[in-house]
C-alpha cells in the first residue's frame, strides 16, 4: 500500500513539474506583448495557470489513491473470504477423513474380536472332546484294569476248580469236556466267548438256578441254587474258570 501511494505522488509531482516547465516554455516562447498602458496585468496575476494545473493534478491523483486503496481493499477482502472458503474445505475433509478412518478402525476391532471369539469357541469345543476322550478312555482302561484284575484275583488251576466243583455238588450235572445233565462247560464258554455282560448273568444264575437257556440239552431239568450253600466268591471263581476254558 505504501509503495503504490509512493508511486502515485511520484507521478503527480512529474505531471506537476511537466506542466510547470510547458508553462515556462509558453512564456519564453511568446512575445511580449506591445506595451500599452491599458494592457497592464498585476503581478500576482501570472502564477495562476500553474496553480490550477497543480490542483488538477493533486485531484486526479486523490481519486486515483482513492481507486487504488478500494482495489485493494476489494483484493484482500476476496484473499480473505478465498482463503476462510479453503480453510473450511480442508476442514471438513479433514473431519471426514478422521471420521472414514474411525469407522474403519472400528470395524477392523469388530471383526478381530469376533476372529477371537469364534477361535475360542472352537478352542473350548477341542478341549472339551479332547476331555471326554480322555475320560472315556481312562473309563475303559479302568473297567479293563477291574476285569483284568478280578479274573486275575479269582482265576484258579483247572485241578484247583475241579476240586471246587467237586465240593460244590456241580460235577454231579456237568463236566468240562462232555454233557451230563447239564451241558459241558467248554460248549458253555464257547457259546458266550466275546460277551462281556455274560458273567454277571452266570453267576447270578448259578447262584439262584434256573433253567430254559439249555432246554435242548437238559430236557428241561433245571439248575438247583447253589446260594447260599455255596459261597458268593466261590461260585464267582467256578464262572471265571468256565469262561476261560
Amino acid at each position: 500500500m505504501n509503495k503504490i501511494m509512493m508511486t502515485l505522488a511520484i507521478s503527480a509531482l512529474g505531471l506537476v513539474i511537466g506542466a510547470c516547465g510547458k508553462q515556462e516554455e509558453q512564456s519564453v516562447q511568446s512575445p511580449p506583448p506591445a506595451p500599452t498602458a491599458q494592457l497592464e496585468v498585476p503581478a500576482a496575476a501570472a502564477p495562476e495557470p500553474m496553480a490550477d494545473a497543480l490542483e488538477t493534478v493533486v485531484e486526479e491523483a486523490e481519486v486515483m489513491i482513492e481507486e487504488v486503496s478500494e482495489m485493494v481493499d476489494e483484493t484482500v477482502e476476496s484473499v480473505a473470504e478465498q482463503a476462510e472458503a479453503v480453510k473450511q474445505a480442508v476442514a471438513e475433509q479433514t473431519d471426514q477423513a478422521v471420521e472414514g478412518a474411525v469407522e474403519k478402525a472400528a470395524a477392523v476391532q469388530q471383526a478381530a474380536v469376533a476372529k477371537v471369539q469364534d477361535t475360542a469357541k472352537m478352542g473350548e469345543a477341542v478341549v472339551a472332546d479332547a476331555t471326554q476322550a480322555a475320560k472315556t478312555t481312562v473309563a475303559q482302561v479302568a473297567e479293563k484294569v477291574t476285569s483284568t484284575a478280578a479274573v486275575t484275583t479269582t482265576a484258579l488251576s483247572q485241578e484247583d476248580a475241579l476240586n471246587l466243583a467237586n465240593r460244590s455238588g456241580c460235577l454231579a450235572c456237568h463236566q468240562v469236556d462232555k454233557k451230563v445233565v447239564g451241558p459241558a462247560w467248554a460248549d458253555v464258554a464257547a457259546r458266550y466267548r466275546g460277551d462281556a455282560s455274560v458273567r454277571d448273568k452266570l453267576v447270578a444264575k448259578v447262584s439262584a438256578g434256573g433253567k430254559g437257556n439249555w432246554t435242548d440239552v437238559t430236557g428241561g431239568v433245571p439248575m438247583p441254587p447253589y446260594s447260599p450253600r455255596v459261597a458268593d466268591a466261590d461260585i464267582e471263581k467256578l464262572v471265571d474258570f468256565i469262561l476261560s476254558l
